[in-house]
């Protein structure tokens, strides 16, 4: 796996309101800095909630640069990351956000007609992109590999984010860090072990496209 020195810009956005665009990106943040070492910084914009996800002592607040995550094992400094939640913002100052990013994720939850509308209202981005498929379930008949067929995705510009109960419980109660510590031994279940796999695949496929 291919990864930049650089601290990489990367923009959430998304296609539709509610679709998983902050807690997709607070997943990801939470997965690379306590399972890799990423030192992670955090920025919302207006409506977004990116604290109310975490327990105090998980952020590192700055007035400068917003917010880091604190990871609990060592940090590789070369090793860092800047997450930018749009929601689903389209003002000019969300388009310059996205022109200058080193990389836009677009969320998009699991239906035709969001994608279809996606693909009908919009060009494929000048920057660099990947496509994350939000609350995802294999066994609905619009899998990864029917949209990835459908809307001529390639195989490493789409990923996926799992439904996952245990997940969204922890983000409602504002315990995502307690939930996603690699060293939490009460969180054992399948439901979290394929979370984490398919958070390691969109992890690499963003790192890929960089």
């Amino acid at each position: 796996m291919k990864e930049k020195i650089k601290n990489n810009m990367i923009v959430f956005w998304g296609g539709e309101a509610a679709c998983g665009t902050t807690s997709n990106l607070v997943a990801l943040a939470s997965y690379m800095a306590y399972f890799h070492g990423y030192r992670m910084s955090l920025c919302q914009t207006e409506g977004t909630t990116l604290r109310a996800y975490f327990t105090e002592s998980a952020l590192e607040l700055t007035q400068r640069k917003g917010m880091f995550l604190r990871s609990t094992g060592s940090i590789d400094e070369q090793r860092s990351m800047t997450f930018i939640d749009c929601g689903k913002r389209t003002d000019e100052w969300t388009r310059q956000f996205m022109k200058k990013a080193d990389l836009v994720v677009i969320n998009l939850p699991q239906t035709a007609k969001a994608f279809d509308t996606f693909f009908l209202q919009h060009v494929r981005f000048s920057a660099k992109s990947v496509y994350l498929v939000s609350c995802y379930q294999k066994e609905a008949f619009y899998n990864q590999q029917k949209l990835q067929w459908l809307y001529r995705i390639p195989t490493e510009q789409i990923a996926v984010v799992p439904f996952n109960p245990e997940f969204q419980l922890a983000c409602e109660r504002g315990h995502l860090d307690r939930y996603m510590c690699k060293e939490a031994p009460f969180y054992v279940s399948e439901t979290r072990r394929y979370f984490l796999r398919e958070l390691d695949c969109a992890m690499n496929r963003m790192i890929e496209q960089l």
